[in-house]
């Protein structure tokens, strides 16, 4: 995993009673379910701007650039979103972009300040130089206020179905 963002929720500890109050109603299962669901809903918006950046970023080369590999779209698809007992954490794991080169991720997403290295298809004689672009913090920064307003609208109807 290289590469963490985590929106935390602001009413932290509203949000722990209700988890706690979701386990001793009747349909709390059902609830925390729901809750969940809407909690990843609200954060879909990031996590789909996050996947858009991935196709975007320049990474800068000292070769004359060469083919593809797909490093971008592997990127792409190895970005998630998941429901914390805090909020939402939206990742990229490292061994989901190159089996072989987990940490490959954290150096595209430029917070390497030295880059990468690679052989070029292969050839140990002929290296290359890469450096990535910064994409978590300035992309979901925007996004973090209307992910608040979500989850709080996903606690309130969950907290007034609760209560009946």
């Amino acid at each position: 995993m290289a590469e963490i963002a985590l929106f935390k929720v602001a009413r932290q500890e509203e949000f722990a009673r209700l988890a706690r109050k979701l386990k001793s109603v009747e349909n709390g299962q059902k609830l925390q379910r729901r809750l969940t669901r809407n909690v990843r809903r609200a954060g879909q918006p990031a996590l789909t701007a996050v996947k858009r950046k991935w196709h975007s970023i320049d990474v800068r080369s000292e070769g004359d650039g060469g083919e593809r590999s797909g490093l971008r779209a592997r990127a792409d698809r190895a970005t998630i979103i998941s429901v914390t007992g805090k909020g939402i954490r939206i990742r990229t794991i490292g061994r989901r972009v190159d089996p072989r080169y987990p940490s490959l991720a954290f150096y595209l997403n430029g917070l390497g300040n030295k880059g990468w290295r690679y052989p070029v298809f292969g050839n140990r004689k002929v290296w290359r130089q890469n450096w990535g672009t910064e994409i978590f913090h300035p992309t979901l920064s925007r996004f973090e206020r209307v992910w608040r307003a979500g989850v709080e609208a996903a606690m309130d109807e969950t907290a007034k179905e609760i209560m009946g």
